[in-house]
């Protein structure tokens, strides 16, 4: 069988690229992860890359790390996009209008596993 690999960006302790505080999740090797619970409840779940050429271009910082993943539960289509700063405190506004865009190539999943580091 052969397995669609996606891209996961973190940062060199494993943990979230782009969010911290409320919404940090620290991911494992070999080990599925998911969202914080009041993010998840609120249709929000993990990000990932479904290709190497838009994780290569969003991967910016000599601190990140760039992996190779398995993911359970794509989810369809992504929900608005929030201002990170808005995300890191723990609130998410009820609108749904997208006035930021998601990276390209992002999709959300329910779980991730960190599988092999991709050296750059």
């Amino acid at each position: 069988m052969n397995k669609k690999i996606y891209y996961k960006i973190t940062n060199y302790e494993l943990g979230s690229w782009i969010t911290e505080n409320k919404a940090y999740v620290q991911y494992k090797v070999w080990e599925f992860v998911t969202a914080p619970d009041w993010l998840a409840s609120q249709g929000y779940h993990l990000l990932v890359f479904d290709n190497i050429k838009d994780a290569e271009h969003n991967f910016c910082h000599l601190n990140d790390i760039l992996w190779k993943c398995e993911v359970k539960d794509i989810q369809e289509g992504l929900p608005a996009c929030h201002y990170v700063h808005e995300i890191n405190n723990g609130f998410l506004s009820k609108s749904n209008t997208k006035t930021i865009m998601w990276p390209a190539g992002t999709i959300m999943v329910k779980a991730v596993k960190l599988i092999k580091e991709i050296k750059c």
